[in-house]
């Protein structure tokens, strides 16, 4: 279960960074068009 559950923690943790990342880089176009 510990394994397991480190494994969700780790999984979920990537996936944070991947929809922060995405939202950053939508953020960076805004901004790119509004220039």
């Amino acid at each position: 279960i510990d394994s397991q559950s480190s494994e969700i923690e780790m999984l979920f943790e990537e996936n944070t960074d991947l929809s922060t990342s995405y939202k950053d880089a939508m953020l960076v176009a805004a901004q790119w068009e509004n220039q």
